[in-house]
């Protein structure tokens, strides 16, 4: 990466990843918006984000990159125009929350906040709506949308976690689902052929950094850890997922720490 940093996120736009904001080695904020094009293994530096942001959750609504996070904030990034957009702030700040996109709506789950509560996000109105909390506060999460559901994984709270929660948008209703194999906080989570996948990862106790991919097929209904590993143990990254591509971004090889050297790494899923 152009610049190394750790504790961001990323969102997939027409085949390219796009990777706003985070922590650089030191621990400064940065304002950086970077694109990379696997077609061609290069970067472009774009407009920057009005500040500086890390811990934040991403994602992408028609062809447009979304991020809430850290405090209240919500931002809309076009990137046909390259310019960004300050939308209605959040009901509550929202710290190391994760992101998704269900139908029409964009989804704020978990993060340190005043509450556990689901925060749906109408891009048509622009206004929030809070929904019913989660089953297990949770931050350094992360959530996927998958087959007409909503994904709460793992994160810590008073502990690590390994539980993961599913949410029926039909009767705003969140339910206990099958629990990962190891707990995992800081981690990256993408939605690969119909399937959840999760890698990378910190532990709180003893505290340690996981190099461990796996994989959740709904049909089976259970996890399964991957033979493959990743090259290196890392947390605070993003994944991308492009075809049978798993993309790890940056991402700290320290525990309890953000120094990192802007690595890219890609694993073949099949």
């Amino acid at each position: 990466m152009p610049s190394s940093r750790s504790e961001m996120s990323a969102g997939v736009i027409d085949g390219r990843i796009y990777v706003p904001g985070g922590w650089t080695n030191g621990f400064g904020q940065s304002t950086a918006l970077e694109m990379y094009d696997p077609a061609t293994d290069t970067w472009t530096r774009l407009a920057d984000l009005p500040f500086h942001v890390n811990h934040h959750a991403t994602a992408v609504y028609q062809n447009a990159l979304y991020v809430f996070g850290p405090e209240d904030t919500a931002l809309r990034y076009d990137p046909a125009s390259d310019t960004w957009q300050e939308l209605a702030p959040m009901p509550e700040r929202r710290y190391a929350a994760a992101a998704a996109v269900l139908g029409d709506f964009v989804y704020v789950i978990g993060g340190s906040g005043s509450t556990s509560d689901l925060l749906r996000y109408d891009p048509a109105s622009n206004s929030w709506t809070r929904l019913a909390p989660l089953l297990q506060a949770r931050e350094h999460t992360q959530a996927v949308a998958l087959d007409d559901q909503l994904y709460a994984l793992g994160g810590r709270w008073d502990r690590g976690l390994n539980s993961v929660e599913r949410y029926d948008p039909a009767n705003d209703t969140w339910f206990r689902a099958p629990a990962m194999n190891q707990p995992r906080s800081g981690f990256g989570a993408a939605v690969w052929d119909g399937k959840i996948v999760v890698a990378g990862g910190e532990l709180l106790s003893p505290l340690d950094i996981l190099d461990t991919i796996e994989i959740f097929d709904p049909a089976q209904n259970r996890w399964e850890m991957l033979a493959v590993k990743m090259p290196v143990p890392l947390h605070g990254l993003p994944i991308a997922v492009i075809g049978d591509e798993l993309y790890l971004l940056g991402g700290s090889g320290l525990a309890g720490d953000v120094a990192n050297r802007g690595r890219v790494y890609l694993c073949y899923l099949a």
